[in-house]
């Protein structure tokens, strides 16, 4: 996501130690000086923007990684990254060319869920992966809000005789082909294309927030909205491809 990363440390789990004022926020702390960071799981009935306001949060003031992100999400680690990975691109608060990067990503999650895996694997090297602080200030004055507005829209939706733990009946067919389209829309936003980051991370951003509340009608948007950007691309080329240079 964001290549800054954290030593390794052998007294700690992970490794997750302040890294100095490049990655700390005003009053972070300094090399050598910090314990490591502690982060509240996911649990169920937390919504997604208060569980990432808090990441955000610490993120201004100590170093917070890839992976220390995902171990709180358990079973619920896609839709929490891909959540994590699209606010970014949405607002936007990165870089120029960051978003190939986080496209990459995006569609190399988006197929290991399609092939059916139910939580994410990450390579080491990634789990380092260290959120800027000026980035997660950003992230909590303008892409908090915007997904406190989106959420206040969802809610779990199983619908099952089960109870309301059960998912849909279908709900995992669903969650493989949002995975896919997922990674359609990873693709989209890794190359050169102008102009088209918005809609995928959009796409991603429906999907996460469905997947983390279990809200069939959620991951069917970013299927729908996925869909209908694949066809008009497709179309586009078609006809030459000259709209799209």
């Amino acid at each position: 996501m964001w290549p800054v990363h954290a030593p390794l440390n052998p007294g700690t789990r992970r490794g997750i130690i302040p890294v100095g004022a490049g990655c700390a926020g005003a009053g972070g702390a300094r090399p050598g000086e910090g314990e490591p960071v502690t982060l509240a799981p996911l649990a169920r009935g937390d919504t997604l923007a208060d569980h990432l306001a808090s990441l955000f949060g610490r993120a201004r003031h100590q170093p917070v990684s890839v992976g220390e992100a995902l171990d709180t999400a358990s079973e619920k680690g896609f839709g929490l990254l891909l959540t994590l990975l699209a606010l970014p691109t949405l607002i936007p608060v990165l870089p120029p060319g960051t978003a190939a990067i986080l496209g990459a990503f995006i569609a190399f999650l988006g197929l290991q869920r399609f092939a059916g895996l139910h939580r994410p694997w990450v390579p080491a090297f990634a789990r380092r992966w260290l959120i800027p602080s000026r980035t997660a200030h950003f992230l909590l004055e303008r892409g908090i809000p915007l997904l406190r507005r989106l959420e206040g829209r969802s809610r779990p939706r199983p619908a099952s005789p089960d109870g309301p733990a059960a998912p849909r009946p279908g709900y995992e067919l669903m969650s493989r082909v949002a995975a896919l389209i997922a990674a359609a829309m990873g693709l989209i936003m890794a190359t050169p294309l102008p102009f088209l980051n918005t809609l995928p991370a959009l796409v991603g951003l429906l999907i996460g927030v469905g997947l983390v509340k279990t809200d069939p009608l959620f991951v069917a948007a970013g299927i729908g909205l996925g869909g209908a950007l694949l066809a008009v691309l497709g179309g586009l080329l078609l006809l030459g491809g000259e709209f799209l240079v």
